[in-house]
């Protein structure tokens, strides 16, 4: 029965690496059928023994349950349902971490995520280049992202999710791409190049700032990290990026427009001082609700407001900006969605999350290839209260389930 459950629940985490950028209903479904075999998969003292012997499980523990006290003071908890649908996704943290995949498994699951980022970015590039419809003319399963809180954005043609969060995946699918060319273990260096190419082109030729800053920042790591062994590796990669980001500007107006925008919006912080001048400017109003957020925080920087406060509370004390906006239900900046509403000890067992991750993947091998993956991760959701959202969350706890659990063995 045993050996059932654990053929059933390899088989379903190998589909979830296929499905994460593909569909969020598959993904749910699958995470579902999952946690029913970790449940029905017992052995509760060997999962009990891995949960006290990894510290950013205990941190995970702590904060959902800080969350929940989080209701017993402030006055506004209408979004605390929304909270507690994501905060339940933490707990795959742990399902997944205590559950035993071998080696197989989780190799064919990041070979699976890798071939349907893959392929959502050569749709997308299909389609950004005209030689396809948006995918939602052909079927209704796929959802229209013009109808999305996202209509507005630069020339958004994605394949199958929001164009911030396809810049995520394929970002992070990069990473993994540039792990495998610097082992030089796994298939054929030169596909692997091909197959980072195409992912990483397309992410510039969407509007997705983080995903592109990922990228970018990756290439830099490397870099640097390829310097101290091979120098010309390290020239060759710099060389790439800057000629990349060249031609990128020249020929990329989806990029270019992102580029002139955010220096825009940064002139207008430096030169804009007032806050009547600044309501002017409504397409920069996402520095302001940093810089808003950073304020009410201050009054209630211990607790703060309380488990699902943020948007109601910034709508009353800020209503200037979601006047502008429309509706805000997060500052955009995960730490500071998490100092504002269960204060400053949230945010500092948050951080132990990453912290204690981080620690315990420099230990393994490989561990500087291991350890940008949450640095990187930490990087990400300064721009979004992406660890709240259901696609980019389920992603890092997806690969950080491989980045942590899978052991390399040299052939030699």
């Amino acid at each position: 029965m045993n050996n059932y459950i654990n053929f059933s629940s390899s088989i379903f985490f190998i589909m979830l690496g296929l499905a994460i950028p593909l569909s969020i209903a598959a993904s749910s479904v699958l995470i579902g059928l999952i946690c029913v075999c970790w449940i029905f998969d017992g052995k509760w003292s060997n999962k009990l023994k891995e949960i006290k012997s990894n510290n950013w499980i205990i941190s995970i523990i702590l904060l959902i349950f800080l969350y929940l006290i989080g209701m017993l003071w402030g006055d506004s908890h209408e979004n605390a349902p929304g909270t507690f649908q994501a905060l339940a996704l933490f707990l795959m943290f742990i399902v997944l971490n205590t559950s035993s995949y071998s080696n197989k498994t989780l190799k064919l699951g990041a070979l699976m995520f890798l071939l349907s980022t893959l392929f959502s970015a050569i749709i997308a590039t299909l389609i950004n280049f005209d030689l396809l419809l948006p995918l939602h003319n052909y079927t209704s399963i796929i959802s229209d992202p013009n109808n999305s809180i996202y209509k507005n954005a630069i020339d958004q043609k994605p394949a199958f999710t929001n164009y911030n969060y396809h810049g995520i995946l394929l970002s992070f699918s990069c990473l993994i791409y540039i792990f495998l060319i610097a082992k030089r273990k796994e298939w054929k260096t030169i596909f692997l190049i091909l197959f980072f190419l195409i992912c990483f082109f397309n992410i510039f030729n969407e509007a997705g700032r983080t995903g592109q800053l990922i990228s970018i920042l990756t290439l830099m790591i490397y870099s640097i990290y390829s310097f101290k062994k091979n120098i010309f590796s390290g020239i060759a990669i710099l060389g790439f990026l800057m000629i990349s980001i060249y031609y990128l500007f020249q020929y990329s107006d989806v990029f270019k427009k992102r580029v002139i925008y955010t220096s825009n919006a940064l002139k207008n912080e430096l030169f804009h001082s007032g806050k009547m001048e600044r309501e002017k400017h409504s397409k920069y109003v996402r520095l302001e609700m940093i810089k808003e957020t950073l304020s009410l925080i201050k009054e209630k920087p211990i607790l703060g407001y309380g488990t699902g406060s943020f948007p109601s509370i910034f709508k009353e004390k800020k209503k200037y900006i979601t006047s502008l906006r429309g509706e805000i239900t997060t500052p955009h900046n995960t730490y500071l969605f998490i100092w504002f509403e269960i204060g400053i000890i949230g945010l500092i067992i948050f951080l132990s999350i990453l912290f204690y991750q981080i620690r315990s993947l420099i230990k393994l091998k490989y561990g500087f290839h291991r350890i940008l993956l949450p640095i990187l991760y930490a990087v990400a959701i300064c721009f979004d209260a992406y660890m709240f959202s259901f696609i980019t969350a389920l992603l890092y706890i997806y690969l950080f389930t491989i980045y942590k659990n899978f052991d390399f063995i040299d052939k030699r």
